[in-house]
């Protein structure tokens, strides 16, 4: 890792997201509440939020990344390994998830879950952050992607690949790769 999670408002809001829904994400509960039900309207893929009053491209942002944990936990389950650290691997994964099969039983269960994990993080997000006339822009959302792209980048240049290949991988621009690596040095030398 580069460095810490910047100390912004935008990180604390990902933190309790990620919380809320792994607490969906991870009940078994749920899971068998969501096999059971028969009949449940079929949900689309990618997910859309309308009325989300401009939470919308973040809900589907949670709700992306919901399904690749969701896919990495099942690796890991069925493998005993942990996730790979080469980026090949990861940009397999969003492709898996880029084209899930909205017709399958397993996957709309799966959407369902996803759904409901969601719903949680936007109520606690809403709650805690919303401000007094309701959704808001959160700050330091700049920070915190930057450190998260330096982050890839890093453990991308890490694992064992050529430079070209790893940042090929991410599927960002190599000017972005680099400008992402050249923030983290800068962040480290101070």
């Amino acid at each position: 890792m580069t460095d810490e999670a910047p100390d912004v408002e935008f990180t604390a809001a990902m933190a309790v997201a990620d919380r809320a829904m792994q607490a969906i994400l991870g009940d078994e509960a749920v899971w068998a509440e969501e096999a059971a039900r028969t009949g449940a309207a079929p949900l689309v893929w990618p997910p859309r939020f309308g009325g989300a009053e401009g939470r919308a491209g973040l809900l589907a942002s949670l709700a992306v990344a919901a399904a690749e944990n969701v896919l990495v936990s099942m690796y890991e389950a069925r493998s005993g390994a942990p996730e790979p650290e080469d980026p090949r691997w990861r940009a397999r994964l969003r492709c898996v998830v880029d084209h899930l099969d909205p017709a399958a039983d397993d996957v709309q269960i799966m959407f369902r879950v996803i759904a409901r994990a969601v719903d949680r993080a936007d109520a606690v997000l809403v709650r805690q952050f919303g401000g007094v006339k309701g959704s808001r822009r959160l700050t330091g959302k700049r920070e915190w992607t930057n450190w998260l792209k330096a982050e890839e980048v890093d453990r991308a240049v890490r694992c064992g690949l050529s430079r070209g290949e790893a940042l090929q991988a991410l599927g960002i621009s190599r000017a972005g790769a680099y400008r992402a690596m050249n923030r983290a040095k800068k962040k480290q030398q101070r």
